[in-house]
C-alpha cells in the first residue's frame, strides 16, 4: 500500500510539472512560476493540516482560500500575449490555411491535416510513432501530398471551427482530404502506420475494387 502511495505521489508530482509547462507556454514563465509556487504552498498546507494543533488548524481554511485567490488573480497580472510561441512547424508542413485545402483537391493533391498542440501529450506519442517515422515521412513526401499542420497551441477560432465541422472539440485531429474524399477522411485519435496509408490511399484513388 505504501509503494502505491509512493508510485501516485510521483505520478502527482510528474503531472504537476507538466501542467506547469503547459502554463509556461500558454500565460509566460513568469506567471507560471508564480502560479507553481502558490500551488506548493497550497499543498504544503494539506499536507500539514491534520498534524497542526487545532487552534491553527482554524487559520488553515480562511488562509487557503486566501491563498488560492491570490494564485488566480497574481499570475495574470503577470500574464503575457504569447505571441513568441513558435508554431509546431518543419520544413515539409505547411501552415494550416483550411480555406486552401478545396483548392488543393481540385487540383487532384491529396491534404494531410494534423491539428496538434505543444501540451498535447498523445499528439506527441502520434508524431514519436507514426508521422514522423520513415515509413510515412516517405508516404507523405510525394509531390501530390500537402501536409498542413494546426497548432492550438494557444486558442485559435479557425481551428476550432474546423474542428467543430467534425463534431470534434479536442485533439489529437488528424484528417486526410483528395479527389475521393473530398469532405475528408477522419482518422482516429490515436494513429497507427496502417490508418494512415489507408486514408491516404483512399482519399487518392478510392476504394480498391475486385477484379471479376
Amino acid at each position: 500500500m505504501i509503494t502505491l502511495r509512493r508510485i501516485l505521489a510521483l505520478a502527482l508530482i510528474a503531472t504537476s510539472i507538466w501542467l506547469v509547462t503547459v502554463l509556461d507556454t500558454q500565460i509566460g514563465r513568469l506567471a507560471a512560476l508564480i502560479n507553481a509556487g502558490f500551488l506548493l504552498v497550497i499543498s504544503t498546507i494539506i499536507i500539514f493540516y491534520f498534524r497542526v494543533p487545532k487552534i491553527f488548524q482554524k487559520m488553515i481554511f480562511p488562509t487557503a482560500v486566501i491563498i488560492i485567490s491570490v494564485a488566480i488573480f497574481v499570475p495574470l497580472k503577470f500574464a503575457e500575449v504569447n505571441s513568441k510561441v513558435k508554431p509546431i512547424l518543419s520544413e515539409h508542413w505547411q501552415r494550416f490555411n483550411p480555406s486552401a485545402i478545396d483548392g488543393y483537391v481540385a487540383n487532384g493533391k491529396t491534404v494531410f491535416v494534423d491539428v496538434t498542440a505543444d501540451w498535447c501529450i498523445t499528439c506527441k506519442v502520434n508524431r514519436a510513432l507514426v508521422t514522423d517515422t520513415d515509413e510515412i515521412r516517405e508516404w507523405l513526401n510525394k509531390k501530390n501530398i500537402v501536409q498542413m499542420r494546426a497548432d492550438w497551441t494557444s486558442p485559435n477560432p479557425i481551428i476550432s471551427a474546423f474542428l467543430q465541422r467534425f463534431m470534434r472539440y479536442g485533439i489529437p485531429f488528424n484528417a486526410v482530404f483528395g479527389p475521393k474524399a473530398p469532405d475528408g477522411i477522419v482518422l482516429p485519435e490515436l494513429l497507427s502506420k496502417k490508418s494512415v496509408v489507408t486514408a491516404l490511399k483512399l482519399a487518392q484513388t478510392g476504394p480498391e475494387r475486385n477484379e471479376k
